[in-house]
């Protein structure tokens, strides 16, 4: 594999990438070459977006992954009070086995990643600074900002669009645009395919209009047909 931008992957991360690969549908990745560092951005799908596009791209990009998930207790915490029990009407068990195994692979295998923590309160600056230290060290980052993150492509795409404010900050520091790729999962031919990119030079007055370009961009396309799968 030919990565074009950084080569900071952890074992374990690759590891992943090998195991998910060997026993998942290959899909192909029309990914251009960059100059310069990207942020490449994806629908979530309930994990089909994170997942496909960290087995397939072509480019090592540093994921943005909620904080909970980077530290061991809080990732087994999460899928025990949450994943594996509230979001399937079920009471959290005092004790999972399950949510302890998963969780503690969960959390390192985003650790190996070198994934961004994100934080959606107050802390939400440590995310932004976080990502802006990756680019500026020429890497990429990837990011799935669906609200509504189990909706598929069959219904409206709303993002939140804090991390737009990278291109304003990315171009302050380099005098250089700052590109936003979105990714569109074509799973009907499956591909990953780049769509043209989105730019952004004034959080403030470009955020609404550039926000609502890429939700356009991140779904199908008037022409493109999509069909829903479990890959």
């Amino acid at each position: 594999m030919k990565w074009t931008h950084g080569n900071f992957y952890g074992p374990l991360a690759k590891t992943a990438i090998f195991l998910f690969r060997a026993f998942s549908p290959k899909y192909h990745c029309q990914i251009p070459a960059q100059d310069e560092p990207v942020v490449y951005v994806c629908r979530h799908l309930n994990m089909h977006g994170p997942f496909t596009t960290l087995k397939w791209l072509s480019v090592q990009t540093h994921p943005m992954s909620l904080h909970v998930f980077l530290e061991r207790e809080s990732s087994i915490r999460q899928f025990r009070e949450y994943t594996f029990s509230k979001r399937y009407g079920k009471e959290p068990k005092k004790h999972s086995f399950l949510a302890w195994v998963v969780g503690s692979i969960v959390c390192k295998t985003l650790q190996s990643f070198h994934a961004v923590p994100t934080y959606r309160d107050s802390n939400a600056l440590k995310t932004i600074r976080g990502c802006l230290t990756h680019l500026m060290n020429g890497e990429n980052v990837i990011v799935w900002p669906d609200i509504a993150y189990t909706e598929k492509y069959d219904q409206p795409c709303k993002i939140y669009n804090g991390f737009l404010i990278l291109g304003e900050m990315y171009y302050k520091k380099t005098g250089k645009e700052l590109k936003f790729i979105p990714l569109y999962i074509d799973d009907q031919n499956r591909q990953i395919i780049a769509r043209e990119p989105v730019t952004l030079l004034s959080y403030k007055e470009e955020c609404e209009q550039t926000a609502a370009r890429m939700e356009y961009l991140l779904n199908p396309l008037p022409g493109e047909e999509q069909i829903s799968l479990n890959a």
